[in-house]
């Protein structure tokens, strides 16, 4: 797969090379990562769409990174028994853990483009950096219920949960050097870097747990205390590890 991608890039820079062109204004640009010798030589550049649209001369570009992600996940921890009801006795309940999430990232920014030659377009420029991820866990316990009268085989099912741990929420900026070089028509292949400032806040853990009451013996869901995840900050240079594989139309 690898030898075939550099087969393909290398007889399109070769026939096509003549015909490139950079941006001249006006033009929308798609980008993904493009890593020939990698296992997966096409990837999304930071696991988002990233667009850019040039005003109209082709020196100077609104740039945006969007990344939707959503994740739900189902465990059967717990296997039914069907024997019986088991809220009075003869049965178990099938137990499931259910994992849900969600995450947004956003990165607006600014380029502002060189002159560079005719192939070549050099830019700094800036971007905001967005992101958050929420995090919820729910998971089936089965406990012996001491309140009904058929105590020693009826049972209760409660969910816990538990709500914000690798939950995290980033705010930053990164300022940003790059450039593209046009291989073909409308094709460019670019690298970037830059140097930024994030910070990350988590919030407090959230939970609920099963028990059974120690002086009813009813099995119930009791609110934990609060925990504290705490923050970071980081500040230094940014490498884009791959090149920019990017599309003028």
């Amino acid at each position: 797969m690898k030898k075939i991608v550099l087969i393909a890039l290398g007889a399109l820079m070769f026939t096509a090379n003549a015909d490139a062109q950079k941006q001249a204004g006006n033009e929308k640009n798609l980008q993904v990562l493009f890593a020939p010798l990698g296992g997966s030589p096409v990837s999304l550049n930071g696991g988002g769409i990233s667009f850019r649209k040039f005003n109209s001369d082709g020196t100077s570009a609104w740039r945006l990174n969007l990344f939707i992600g959503l994740n739900n996940k189902t465990e059967v921890t717990g296997q039914p028994i069907d024997t019986g009801s088991y809220t009075t006795g003869g049965g178990k309940p099938e137990l499931d853990k259910k994992t849900s999430g969600m995450t947004i990232g956003l990165r607006p920014g600014y380029e502002k483009h060189f002159a560079g030659t005719e192939k070549l377009s050099p830019y700094i420029g800036a971007e905001i950096l967005f992101s958050m991820t929420t995090k919820t866990v729910k998971e089936d316990q089965l406990g012996n219920n001491g309140t009904n009268t058929s105590a020693a085989t009826a049972w209760s099912v409660l969910t816990e949960e538990r709500k914000g741990d690798g939950a995290s929420t980033t705010f930053g900026v990164n300022l940003i050097a790059g450039m593209d070089y046009y291989i073909a028509k409308n094709l460019a292949l670019g690298a970037e870097f830059g140097f930024g400032f994030s910070t990350t806040s988590m919030p407090d853990i959230e939970q609920t747990s099963a028990q059974n009451n120690s002086t009813t013996g009813a099995f119930e869901l009791v609110t934990d205390p609060k925990q504290k995840q705490g923050s970071s900050m980081n500040v230094g240079p940014n490498v884009t590890g791959q090149l920019k594989l990017g599309w003028l139309f």
